[in-house]
């Protein structure tokens, strides 16, 4: 894997900690990512603390990369841009992110902006007074096709199944604490390698909570998991790793003090 991240000015002596990493993945999203970084920063800029935005161009052959550099040129030091030179896919560039981010928690967003950014404030107040090591943002209305709408709902209906828990919205946004996002390794590059991490939580004890949000419909570009290829993919791959050793994966003693 390669992949180039913009300087970050060295942290000063008694600097104060990162508060919250916003982790967004982008593949061609020259369209959004302006907008979706303005928008990060902007409400970051609202809650007290240190924060960060990191984003993956995850190979992308539009000008997703240069519009980065631009930014970054105007966010700096909390806009943090890296790139893998070839598409690796969603998982591949969620895990790079995760590996860079800094924070005490850890937010994760697609760069299409179906979810806004004014949900961060409410998901953190969720994970702090409830004791939440994960919150997910479950959609009220999900501004989907038809068909997506029934391929997003059977699979939070299999994962039940397979489980004996329904998390609601397993696709969604989510903040999670760092001392736990960070230990669990993922999988599956299909959709399902999202579902993977939080289900090895939640094996591990980790306090789930949910929150209703908005989502708005697609504005540009097109969603990689829109096709039933990947749908079918998605499906075999979370039953697979119902019964693997992956889902029974141990994380260390402590992680919740980490």
């Amino acid at each position: 894997m390669s992949h180039a991240e913009q300087p970050t000015a060295a942290a000063e002596p008694g600097e104060e900690p990162v508060r919250i990493s916003v982790c967004i993945p982008a593949y061609n999203e020259e369209g959004s990512i302006a907008a979706a970084v303005a928008e990060a920063v902007d409400v970051l800029g609202q809650i007290p603390g240190r924060h960060e935005v990191l984003v993956c161009d995850d190979g992308s052959h539009d000008r997703t990369w240069a519009i980065l550099t631009e930014l970054a040129a105007h966010h700096t030091p909390m806009l943090r841009p890296m790139q893998h030179e070839a598409n690796q896919g969603y998982v591949a560039a969620t895990r790079t992110l995760i590996q860079a981010a800094r924070g005490r928690y850890i937010a994760q967003y697609p760069a299409d902006r179906e979810w806004r950014m004014s949900e961060i404030p409410r998901l953190l107040e969720a994970i702090e007074q409830g004791g939440y090591d994960v919150v997910i943002g479950v959609r009220r209305h999900k501004q989907y096709t038809l068909w997506r709408k029934l391929v997003s709902g059977a699979f939070n209906l299999t994962v039940a199944a397979l489980w004996g828990r329904h998390f609601g919205d397993i696709g969604s946004i989510k903040l999670a604490r760092a001392s736990l996002w960070k230990l669990i390794p993922l999988g599956s590059p299909s959709a399902a390698g999202q579902a993977e991490r939080l289900l090895i939580a939640y094996r591990n004890g980790a306090r789930i909570g949910t929150l209703p949000v908005d989502h708005t419909a697609r504005a540009t570009g097109k969603s990689t998991y829109a096709s039933p290829l990947q749908a079918v993919r998605a499906f075999l791959d979370v039953v697979k790793f119902r019964f693997s050793s992956r889902s029974r994966h141990r994380l260390p003693d402590g992680w919740r003090d980490g």
